[in-house]
């Protein structure tokens, strides 16, 4: 049996039709509103839409209470300048 991880949407790991649907739908709002700004994302889970709110932002940084969905974004985007 797999390890429990608190969150089910994260970079490279395989999602269903109506998660990525909703990914979608969240950041494509969320990025109309962060270009040039300086954008901070609470309780981001993996990180998985940072990626595509930098494409329009001036600075992206997320935040979680969990360490181990941390480092999922720190391995995914730790060459990205304006992700931290």
């Amino acid at each position: 049996m797999g390890e429990y991880v608190t969150v089910t949407e994260l970079p490279r790991i395989n999602a269903h039709k109506e998660q990525l649907e909703r990914l979608v739908q969240r950041y494509c709002l969320a990025s109309e509103y962060c270009k040039d700004k300086e954008v901070l994302e609470v309780a981001r889970g993996g990180g998985i839409g940072l990626g595509y709110l930098a494409r329009r932002a001036r600075k992206v940084v997320g935040g979680d209470i969990d360490e181990k969905v941390l480092e999922f974004a720190r391995r995914n985007y730790g060459n990205r300048r304006n992700i931290g």
